[in-house]
């Protein structure tokens, strides 16, 4: 590639989605031969022109909505475990609270605290009953990774409910070096190297567009 080519790349990400595809992860694949340079004489710089993008996103999606039952016996030793899905879609806390009333059913009952913006969680099965969020801690109102037991007078969660789901849109290249270096903690709070090269807030409402304009196209 010449020092002072220019390439003109416009993507259809909705050209990309698969029938069972996860809405909220989509990867576009750019063949090898299209754009190169040579590593050791050569760089390549981009610029975001324009970017827009519908807002139907899936607020609960495969990185939000799972979680664990587990049953201990009296020793504190697991004697099973539920591995819980929550069905991809749009809610609201009382729709939230009616999908896991579905899915507890005969384990607990599930009230919406208003005042708080919490659930209240009360134990109709007998034993000792624990709730572990794997990655849906706002939608349950509870820290992942960490066990909480029901009780009968009500377990309140811990966490203020957020049904928002994902917050932003990155943009990531993989497999590509950068100068300067590109440093983030998005995936798991530990500063790394990142791949992410354009960041844009979700603040429109669902279905809406969300639009950037780099008016003068980085020059």
């Amino acid at each position: 590639m010449n020092d002072d080519t220019k390439i003109n790349l416009s993507i259809n990400s909705r050209k990309l989605r698969t029938i069972d595809g996860n809405a909220n992860n989509i990867l576009v694949t750019i063949d090898d031969g299209i754009i190169k340079c040579n590593k050791d004489t050569q760089y390549i710089e981009m610029n975001i022109i324009n970017w827009v993008m519908k807002n139907d996103f899936y607020s609960t999606s495969v990185n939000n909505n799972k979680f664990q039952i587990i049953y201990k016996d009296n020793d504190g030793f697991v004697i099973n475990t539920l591995n819980i899905i929550i069905d991809e879609g749009n809610y609201n806390v009382n729709e939230m609270n009616a999908k896991l009333n579905a899915i507890l059913i005969n384990i607990c009952e599930v009230e919406y605290i208003p005042t708080l913006n919490k659930y209240k969680y009360l134990q109709i099965e007998t034993g000792n009953i624990f709730i572990k969020s794997i990655n849906s801690a706002y939608f349950l109102g509870f820290e992942n990774g960490i066990e909480y037991r029901f009780t009968i007078d009500g377990l309140v969660s811990t966490l203020v409910l957020n049904m928002q789901g994902d917050s932003a849109i990155i943009l990531e290249i993989t497999n590509i070096s950068t100068n300067p270096i590109i440093l983030d903690n998005i995936q798991n709070g530990i500063v790394q190297n990142s791949l992410m090269v354009c960041k844009m807030t979700i603040d429109v409402p669902s279905y809406a567009l969300l639009k950037y304009e780099n008016i003068d196209g980085g020059n």
